[in-house]
């Protein structure tokens, strides 16, 4: 979660847009003061360190508008934090807990030069976390705290390194990192849980400078690696420039965008480079520009400002620079000379009033933004699905595509539906499926939010995609499991269940298609929440039908009561299971979550890639025999 620091958004607090004061006290589980807690705050990448004082208090001066991530962490306890959007002055409260540990068995992944065949795995020292996520508050990023002393431990010489920092009962996302290694990243792991084994890959050094129009180089600058695919550009790994200028990253094979940022300078083009495993280095400069400032004022429908949003300068899909409103909602950004698109991430529930990207042209000076860029509630997306002849059909699932989080509904006996959104797209164009949940008939929409009229659409024919999988798709290593009965699941209690002593299993399922969606209750990123609206749609399109089932299995960490608050805080309605242990898990060797995994009506494992496609899959899956 990331706390935004002022009252109200629409509230400007009395103060300067620069120079913010953070101050805050560590507490305890029992809420006592921790006297001489080290407390961290990191922003853009300058971190600084201070002590608490005996009665926990402590105070950080001259903090920018912007993000900021601010941990602390004493000796015997876990660390604690929080992300947070400054802008005005704040005070904190922040709480180290119990500590415990992930444990982490870091082996080489190996493979014959000749025969391409595997060989047995060897340990690797000297790796260590690169950053870490904990509990979806707060961010750790342990490669610029570790210098002014947060812990940053590093595997031994047999390939043990252990996380004893980290919240009892919690868990975390992390990067472990390695001098010779490609990163590998961990989604979402349990605190105290059994060890975690990690492959990594030998990488490729990819080396540079960052240089300005002097072709000097330029210090301290963040160099985004990013692999190749639609934009926008997802951050695969970054590296800070060194005082000449120059960085090197360690990458896997394969294509990727770098692109140069730094608080000076425009940001740099990206520049694509193939890094290839039969390259000993692969090369890639970048030459940031001179810097243009584009300045304006993000306001309300009645013009009152609005603080702490992002505000971002797009070319081609590309974000070259952000900065967060300050409380009098003004923003500044850097850009070089060129066309592009000033966008307004509006908060939850909002878009801009322009409905799209506001476009701008940067020459050789300064841009001021005349005229504020408001915000207005985002619309209620309405309309009614008919079918080829004309007729309304009801039960259809309608679906956003290209938003974070996805949004779900259902058509109603008449056709209709309303579909209430919670972010908006960059540029203002959302786009649709809608899916009939028993014919192979759909159809593709989109609308610009900006004037959104009630959509009358006609489903049509397609051809459903029953490829087979592709094992790149997923972090979990499921090939192995695909056409062959499936595993079966042992969980300890079962919720949303006639009698909750008859334990659900695959055989008590027989004859019908099974979706088994595995899960934590302490995970709540968007992705996990995603994954539960799906489920819940799918839920409840087929909960009269006969031979579909959604099933829930529920990692062990979490207890009884916090799972079944869980489901009725996200009106969870089907079977879902809490693990015996890992058993599970373990059967389906499956370690990163969200996963679903789908087996037909004989409960064969036939498919775990599923991302865009898990309907057409179970409409396919009923046709067969069982």
């Amino acid at each position: 979660m990331r706390i935004v620091l002022f009252a109200l958004i629409f509230v400007c607090l009395a103060c300067a847009s620069y120079g913010h004061t953070v101050s805050g006290i560590v507490t305890d589980a029992q809420a006592n003061p921790v006297a001489n807690a080290s407390v961290w705050l990191n922003q853009d990448r300058a971190p600084r360190k201070t002590d608490a004082a005996p009665d926990g208090t402590f105070s950080f001066d001259g903090v920018d508008t912007g993000l900021v991530e601010i941990v602390a962490w004493k000796e015997g306890l876990a660390c604690g934090g929080m992300d947070a959007r400054v802008a005005g002055d704040a005070s904190v409260g922040i709480v180290l807990r119990e500590p415990a540990t992930v444990s982490l068995q870091l082996l080489e992944r190996r493979l014959d030069p000749r025969t391409g065949a595997p060989e047995p795995p060897r340990p690797i020292a000297g790796a260590r976390v690169l950053s870490l996520f904990v509990n979806n508050e707060f961010h750790a990023s342990v490669e610029d705290l570790a210098p002014l002393g947060f812990p940053n431990p590093r595997s031994d010489d047999t390939g043990k390194l252990n996380l004893a920092f980290l919240p009892k009962g919690g868990y975390a996302s992390f990067t472990v990192t390695h001098r010779e290694y490609a990163d590998q990243h961990i989604p979402y792991y349990p605190v105290d849980h059994k060890e975690l084994t990690l492959q990594m890959l030998r990488g490729i050094v990819l080396r540079g400078r960052a240089t300005n129009n002097h072709k000097l180089g330029v210090p301290r600058a963040r160099v985004s690696i990013s692999k190749v695919g639609p934009p926008p550009l997802r951050k695969y790994k970054e590296a800070l420039s060194d005082s000449d200028g120059f960085y090197d990253a360690i990458l896997e094979p394969g294509d990727y965008f770098v692109v140069a940022k730094h608080r000076e300078y425009a940001s740099s083009e990206p520049v694509r480079v193939s890094v290839r495993i039969d390259q000993d280095e692969a090369v890639c400069d970048v030459a940031l520009a001179t810097a243009h400032r584009i300045s304006g004022r993000v306001a309300s429908k009645d013009d009152r400002p609005v603080a702490g949003v992002n505000v971002h300068y797009v070319k081609e899909g590309v974000i070259y620079d952000s900065a967060l409103t300050s409380v009098d909602g003004s923003f500044e950004l850097r850009a070089s000379a060129g066309d592009g698109k000033i966008h307004v991430d509006a908060p939850d529930g909002y878009i801009a009033e322009q409905g799209t990207d506001v476009g701008v042209t940067v020459t050789d000076a300064d841009v001021a933004i005349g005229s504020p860029l408001r915000i207005t509630e985002l619309p209620v997306i309405t309309g009614t699905i008919v079918d080829e002849a004309g007729a309304p059909q009801a039960n259809v699932i309608v679906s956003s595509t290209n938003l974070e989080p996805q949004e779900w509904t259902v058509t109603a006996d008449d056709g209709s539906f309303a579909l209430r959104l919670l972010r908006a797209p960059h540029d203002g164009q959302a786009q649709f499926r809608a899916e009939h949940p028993r014919r192979f008939t759909r159809a593709d929409f989109s609308l610009a939010l900006s004037d959104p009229a009630p959509q009358r659409i006609q489903l049509i024919e397609f051809t459903p995609d029953t490829s087979p999988c592709d094992p790149n798709a997923v972090r979990n290593e499921l090939e192995l499991f695909r056409d062959k009965p499936a595993p079966p699941i042992d969980c300890k209690e079962w919720f949303n269940v006639a009698d909750a002593k008859t334990p659900v299993t695959i055989a008590s399922l027989a004859g019908k298609v099974i979706v088994l969606v595995f899960w934590g209750g302490f995970d709540t990123t968007e992705q996990s929440l995603t994954r539960i609206r799906m489920m819940n749609t799918l839920h409840e399109v087929f909960r009269e039908t006969d031979d579909v089932a959604v099933v829930g299995i529920c990692d062990s960490i979490s207890e009884s009561d916090e799972v079944r608050a869980f489901l009725q805080t996200n009106s969870v309605q089907y079977p879902v299971g809490i693990d015996n242990e890992t058993a599970s898990f373990d059967l389906y060797d499956i370690f990163s979550i969200p996963q679903v995994v789908v087996l037909d009506k004989k409960g064969v494992f036939r498919y775990y890639d599923v991302e865009g496609r898990l309907l057409e899959l179970i409409k396919s899956l009923r046709r067969e025999a069982g």
